[in-house]
């Protein structure tokens, strides 16, 4: 058997490493519930869930309500910068002022047009939100998407 001695400064050090540990560690939540994970680029369908048991209307509203980021047209600044700048504001078109296209949105993976058309699904329709990047837009749906893309996944 191995006997270990502690004294007081070696102690507090070892209390304040756990007491650090159990902070950081998962919190306690009442049984049976569940977190809903948030990422800024997508809205889950949990979340969606959530904003229709409280709310109506539509894609627009939801997104405006849950990820107002997803509603500005991205360029090779970051977020923060745009948010700065003149060029952040977007109307319900979706076209900066720097005259780029605009945010396309695709429903079930079909173009349906710029975030206008967000104004015409019910969000009680949607399963899921989710937001490409420039680069990604470019990769999955070509050249023209450079201020990114809302995927819209119905709900079947």
């Amino acid at each position: 058997m191995v006997c270990f001695r502690f004294r007081a400064p070696e102690l507090s050090v070892l209390a304040a490493v756990l007491l650090t540990a159990a902070a950081c560690g998962p919190s306690m939540q009442a049984a049976g519930t569940a977190p809903i994970k948030q990422s800024s680029s997508e809205i889950s369908k949990a979340e969606v869930d959530s904003y229709l048991s409280s709310q109506s209307g539509t894609a627009f509203d939801m997104i405006r309500h849950l990820r107002p980021g997803m509603l500005v047209p991205r360029d090779a600044r970051t977020r923060r910068e745009m948010v700065k700048t003149s060029s952040s504001r977007v109307s319900m078109s979706g076209v900066p002022a720097s005259g780029a296209r605009g945010i396309r949105v695709y429903l079930d993976q079909v173009l349906l047009g710029g975030i206008e058309t967000l104004g015409t699904i019910p969000a009680n329709s949607i399963r899921s939100v989710r937001w490409l990047s420039a680069i990604d837009a470019t990769t999955f749906y070509g050249t023209d998407h450079a201020d990114g893309v809302i995927e819209v996944a119905m709900r079947h």
